[in-house]
């Protein structure tokens, strides 16, 4: 996918990808049995992800404009939320996402979190699966092929035509700059999270948009 990023922008976006594979793979070592010697390695090594990942944010700050981000986030959020179907109760995910070393990380934080997963590559891939009753898509932005943004707007389209309820698209992309952000939220992407991300954030974001008491019809 083609970007009109600055080049702090590409360079976080060069970061944030790997550091999640990294980030991933100890938290995934983190349920296996390990001695206390190992454990202590693992701590280490997600107390040193966290500060780069701080030094990356530093760096960020240096090129956007403060609370930019946010305002176009939560103004196009609102609107959506404001028209909102009650999403289904179904427990199936189904993600994109290219790199098999995240794959693996994903696929053991909705275990956990008690989902079951549906992962492919591609958004071309993803296809098969609209017709799953599905309780959210998560998708990378970034895929070889037709992006996530591509992927959420034909999703978008099989709902109208088929008179389906929406549900929640969430994206997790390593691009930061607002510019792919709001290019999101015009797409019916309802959510837009940044690498790296952990089983906790994964949790708190599938909370708020799935399973909702309280949401409107659109």
């Amino acid at each position: 996918m083609k970007s009109t990023t600055t080049p702090i922008n590409q360079l976080s976006h060069q970061l944030r990808t790997p550091l999640m594979g990294i980030l991933g793979c100890a938290q995934i070592l983190q349920h296996d049995s390990l001695t206390s010697p190992q454990s202590r390695h693992v701590s280490g090594i997600l107390q040193a992800g966290q500060q780069i990942l701080q030094c990356i944010k530093m760096i960020e700050q240096l090129n956007i404009k403060k609370n930019v981000k946010k305002k176009v986030t939560n103004e196009i959020k609102n609107s959506q939320e404001s028209n909102w179907m009650k999403a289904n109760s179904d427990r199936s995910i189904l993600l994109i996402e290219d790199n098999q070393v995240i794959q693996g990380f994903y696929e053991m934080a909705f275990k956990n979190l008690g989902y079951t997963v549906h992962i492919v590559s591609s958004a071309e891939e993803a296809v098969a699966f609209f017709n799953n009753n599905l309780a959210a898509i998560i998708t990378d932005i970034g895929l070889q092929g037709k992006s996530g943004i591509d992927l959420a707007k034909e999703y978008r389209r099989f709902e109208k035509i088929n008179k389906t309820s929406r549900i929640p698209i969430i994206a997790i992309t390593a691009y930061t700059d607002t510019v792919i952000h709001k290019k999101c939220m015009k797409a019916g992407i309802n959510e837009v999270v940044t690498k790296p991300v952990l089983q906790e954030q994964l949790k708190t974001v599938l909370n708020q948009w799935i399973n909702l008491s309280q949401i409107k019809n659109i």
